[in-house]
């Protein structure tokens, strides 16, 4: 069996038409275990993690990974969208991908450049940060996350339906 030359990410059909209609352009994924699994290669997120072991040490910190880095080099290209019941299917061109830390200037380029505003509402790298500064207990987690900017539609069955 040949292996699978597009990443399976689950979709509402809404959506899907979104992205046939031109409106939608990119998709986010909030970083888990499953998705690290998927996308990450898992030497690279070893590496990316272990140069923030001496943090503490703030002025002799240099970072040199980026989340980014930590993506496996498998030559996939291709989004798969679809359904729990995969009764529909969405193939898309993968442009640029890229792994990041929600912060303000993510979100501005989320904002101004894709039109994605699904976050607006949550709390930046640094909201956060600036919370932890005045005593907050609780907070929220610093978001990370997957970003596929999306090219051309290769190939869909939703056209008939």
């Amino acid at each position: 069996m040949e292996k699978e030359k597009f990443y399976i990410l689950l979709m509402k059909k809404e959506n899907a038409l979104d992205i046939l209609s031109g409106k939608k352009k990119i998709e986010v994924r909030q970083s888990s275990d499953y998705y690290e699994k998927m996308f990450c290669d898992k030497k690279k997120l070893e590496a990316f993690y272990a140069q923030f072991e001496n943090w503490e040490n703030k002025k002799d910190f240099e970072q040199k990974m980026w989340l980014t880095d930590t993506l496996k080099d498998d030559g996939i290209k291709t989004l798969r969208f679809t359904n729990y019941n995969r009764t529909w299917f969405l193939d898309v061109e993968i442009e640029n991908k890229f792994y990041d830390t929600f912060c303000e200037y993510t979100k501005q380029i989320l904002n101004e450049k894709y039109n994605f505003h699904d976050w607006d509402d949550a709390p930046t790298q640094e909201e956060i940060a600036k919370r932890a500064e005045q005593g907050e207990k609780n907070l929220p987690n610093v978001i990370d996350f997957f970003a596929f900017v999306l090219g051309k539609v290769i190939d869909t069955d939703l056209t008939n339906r």
